[in-house]
């Protein structure tokens, strides 16, 4: 989880070099490209050190996703909606995120961890 944290704070840096480079649609293609591996490798993962690379791997593709989103979305958004479409999204993804939270979390406990990360 400290790994995660770490790749997510480091890739905050190079993410705009990334999607100045390829552009913000292949940015966000190659990041969840990379998080559809690592999220399917993660609850397979024998061993400690592998693991602790899969999860930093997943936060340099979630950083990155996150960037190129949110800069393609604010570059299409006329700017005197900028705020409410800000304000939106973040409700909207605190939601989502409380909710698939729990979801994920019953999936992992009563089915499998496997399950839960599919």
């Amino acid at each position: 989880m400290v790994g995660g944290a770490w790749a997510r704070f480091l890739s905050a840096m190079y993410a705009p070099a990334l999607i100045a480079r390829v552009g913000a649609r292949w940015s966000i293609a190659l990041s969840m490209l990379l998080l559809t591996f690592t999220m399917a490798l993660a609850p397979v993962c024998a061993v400690a050190g592998a693991g602790g690379d899969v999860v930093c791997a997943d936060g340099i593709g979630a950083r990155v996703s996150g960037v190129a989103m949110n800069t393609s979305l604010m570059e299409q958004v006329p700017q005197h909606f900028m705020g409410r479409v800000q304000n939106t999204f973040i409700s909207l993804g605190t939601f989502l995120q409380v909710t698939l939270g729990l979801a994920v979390g019953w999936i992992a406990s009563r089915v499998s961890l496997t399950a839960g990360f599919g």
